[in-house]
């Protein structure tokens, strides 16, 4: 399954599902249901108030009891900054299923915090990694397994983390 809110993205996406036969959506991942102002660009198109068309969202929740979706073993995320109200809205599937997760950790300052911490507080035996992507790959780094307790007590105060381009957190 995929899902694309961009109008303009969208042809690209089904196109590419009929070919490799996934389902491709034309609405993007929230916490509920709703229709949201978005901003359409070629790189990094996102929810918006300053948007210039808008998007249909659905929570994974409500996509899959809509499509009887007997059961969900992997998310990956990358949604421009949405990726917590996505996984709010996927709050019954994680807690049901535990499935491993890929999520974008660096749209946000805080997201590599409060992402984990959402996370942990919905499914406390999920364990973290982060694996960060650089342009440049001398800043490459990936983690082992991390005590999420000691993460976020070591990091909660630094206001930045540096070189957070493609941050990626791991959860199993």
């Amino acid at each position: 399954y995929s899902f694309e809110p961009s109008i303009e993205n969208f042809p690209a996406v089904l196109a590419r599902s009929q070919k490799d036969h996934f389902v491709a959506e034309n609405f993007g991942l929230g916490e509920w249901k709703h229709e949201e102002k978005f901003f359409f660009s070629k790189a990094g198109s996102r929810v918006a108030d300053f948007g210039n068309s808008t998007a249909k969202i659905i929570s994974l929740d409500e996509y899959v009891v809509e499509k009887k979706i007997p059961r969900i073993d992997f998310i990956k995320m990358d949604i421009e900054g949405s990726e917590l109200d996505a996984l709010k809205g996927a709050t019954v599937s994680i807690m049901r299923w535990k499935p491993k997760l890929a999520i974008s950790a660096y749209h946000k300052v805080e997201d590599i915090f409060t992402l984990v911490k959402y996370l942990k507080s919905i499914r406390p035996d999920y364990e973290f990694a982060f694996r960060h992507y650089a342009p440049d790959l001398r800043y490459e780094t990936i983690s082992q397994r991390i005590d999420t307790k000691q993460f976020l007590q070591k990091y909660h105060l630094r206001p930045k983390c540096p070189y957070l381009w493609e941050l990626v957190l791991y959860a199993r």
